[in-house]
């Protein structure tokens, strides 16, 4: 059917187009007059049913009435080949027959058939069956459209989502982009001890380059030194314009002594590269400035370092790299102090304190303990410390994407937690829209009540959730989803009428061998369809002992309405 989306189901159906199959042209006669009648304006008849299925294809037909009867080709051989093409898996096929047998009619609905007509024809049968069944396909018309529409206007939101983080001259992460994984990254290095380093590049004597050769010239080596610096950093490390001419970059599981090497192998880097533009060739040389996060230390006061460093290597005659040890600052190719924090000089021997890197457990560890957990508040108040970052679908994925090129990398293992909310249709018709989008508030809280601050939590679509626990081990995943069902017994909501009505079920992975994000997000969701459908397990308790390390994958699925959990290899259940 073709239609605008304001006109109404029902009169998309009034106009719909109806093929009659039949190999008696006085059959389909009959049947057209008490269509016509009835202001039925479209109406195809076919008398050969071999030209059946390029017909449906020419004519794109609403409703096809078949005759089963008819020479050479029946009509339940047509009827099976219409429902062997998907497109035409929602045409409603009503079977006019003049047999009274059984197994005639039970072969034509087993085959798809959508009712059933018998001859000779009167209007009393036909123009309700073709009321209803046009009615039907105007109906999934009308989901198939907004569907489509949804999903347009989805991924219009996520490409303005992406934009308002990326910068538009360079196509980096701006620095909205970069508060937001600062704040990630330095709760998680101060909550498991993991070195974080960050390293801030300047371009030298930018405005006089720009004054000298236009702002053209100027942003086109802006360009050129972002894909550089881009293709010189690991994928896990996010490369951010921070303001002007200035870069900066987050190393994550990086110590001092690493960062330094990457700081002044990235300053020469820049200073061999060159770029053409408007027929001349020129270069550019940065300054550097590089600094780890102390033990807790906030962001701010690490970006300030950082930035002294890099304005020591302007001084220090541009085109150096510095580093800043939280008393003074040094130069990276040195082993002599340039200046402390407070413009004295500072001993040689001083050094920057590494991190301990501590290995995450294989069993649930005390930070994963229920007592470390935020708990949930009721949807009704207001909680402004909420725990977890929260995200559209696209960061989700370049997040899912950069954890798993860590890992590659020798980094911390990590789980993916797909939730979903059951029974969303439902509250929607048996209460309201309101109460539904209560239920998507009461959710979100579960979720933030249940993580920790340098967890992420992505919305997936209307009615799901993806949850990204870095250094987290599968034992200690499946303790996120027990805390997560234990939350969702919060249902005080006063539009809420019936505890049954809102469940959350709940699949939970660690990522593994052969995991790229499209993988690792397929595996958890397969957990939670296995959780949603079999809702088969073992009692919650010791995870420790119902987790044990296996070759392959292991996946466990959870059902936030019974409290079971069961643990085997892929989707597999006890």
């Amino acid at each position: 059917m073709q239609f605008e989306s304001e006109v109404s189901p029902a009169r998309l159906a009034a106009d719909g187009k109806v093929m009659i199959v039949d190999d008696e042209p006085i059959n389909i006669k009959v049947v057209q007059k008490y269509l016509k009648l009835a202001g039925y304006q479209h109406i195809v008849g076919v008398t050969d049913p071999r030209t059946v299925l390029s017909r449906i294809s020419e004519e794109q037909p609403d409703l096809v009435l078949l005759d089963i009867m008819m020479p050479e080709v029946s009509g339940l051989e047509i009827l099976e080949q219409i429902r062997a093409d998907r497109q035409w898996a929602y045409l409603p096929v009503i079977v006019v027959t003049a047999s009274d047998n059984e197994e005639t009619k039970v072969q034509a609905l087993e085959l798809g058939a959508t009712d059933f007509l018998g001859k000779p024809v009167n209007s009393t049968d036909l123009l309700p069956r073709v009321r209803n069944a046009l009615l039907v396909k105007a109906n999934h018309d009308y989901l198939k459209y907004y569907a489509k529409e949804l999903e347009r206007q989805t991924r219009q939101l996520e490409a303005q989502i992406a934009q308002a983080r990326t910068d538009a001259l360079t196509g980096l992460a701006n620095r909205r982009a970069l508060d937001e994984e600062l704040l990630r990254r330095s709760s998680e290095c101060n909550r498991t001890g993991s070195p974080l380093s960050v390293m801030l590049l300047d371009v030298d004597h930018f405005k006089t380059f720009n004054d000298t050769h236009g702002h053209r010239a100027g942003d086109e080596a802006l360009r050129v030194l972002a894909g550089s610096l881009r293709g010189a950093m690991r994928q896990m490390d996010l490369v951010t314009r921070y303001g002007g001419e200035e870069f900066l970059v987050i190393l994550p599981s990086t110590a001092i002594e690493g960062a330094r090497l990457v700081a002044d192998r990235t300053r020469q880097d820049v200073s061999k590269t060159t770029f053409r533009y408007d027929g001349k060739e020129f270069s550019l040389t940065v300054s550097v400035g590089v600094a780890q996060l102390a033990a807790n230390e906030h962001v701010t006061r690490m970006l300030q370092r950082v930035d002294q460093a890099m304005y020591a290597s302007k001084e220090a005659g541009r085109n150096r790299s510095s580093w800043h040890d939280g008393r003074a600052i040094h130069p990276v190719l040195e082993d002599s102090t340039i200046i402390n924090s407070d413009g004295e000089s500072a001993p040689q021997s001083q050094r920057v304190l590494s991190q301990k890197k501590v290995a995450m457990p294989t069993s649930p560890s005390s930070s994963f303990a229920h007592g470390s957990w935020k708990t949930v508040v009721p949807a009704s108040q207001e909680s402004p410390d909420l725990m977890g970052f929260q995200c559209d679908r696209t960061a989700f994925l370049w997040h899912v994407r950069q954890r798993i090129a860590e890992w590659k990398r020798g980094g911390s293992a990590f789980c993916v937690l797909v939730v979903q909310v059951e029974q969303d249709e439902q509250i929607v018709e048996t209460q309201s829209q309101e109460a539904y989008d209560e239920v998507q508030r009461l959710t979100t809280r579960i979720l933030h009540g249940a993580v920790r601050e340098m967890d992420l939590i992505g919305r997936y679509n209307h009615s799901c959730f993806a949850l990204l626990l870095p250094r987290t081990t599968l034992c200690e995943g499946l303790l996120v989803a027990e805390r997560i069902c234990q939350n969702s017994d919060v249902k005080d909501s006063s539009l809420m009428r019936g505890s049954d009505l809102f469940t959350l079920s709940v699949g939970v992975v660690e990522v593994a061998e052969g995991d790229d994000v499209t993988r690792i997000l397929q595996r958890a969701d397969a957990a939670r369809s296995v959780s949603e459908k079999g809702r088969i397990g073992c009692q919650t308790g010791q995870w420790a002992d119902v987790v044990e390390p296996a070759a392959q994958p292991q996946t466990l699925e959870l059902s936030a309405a019974l409290g079971l959990a069961g643990v085997g290899d892929a989707v597999s259940t006890l």
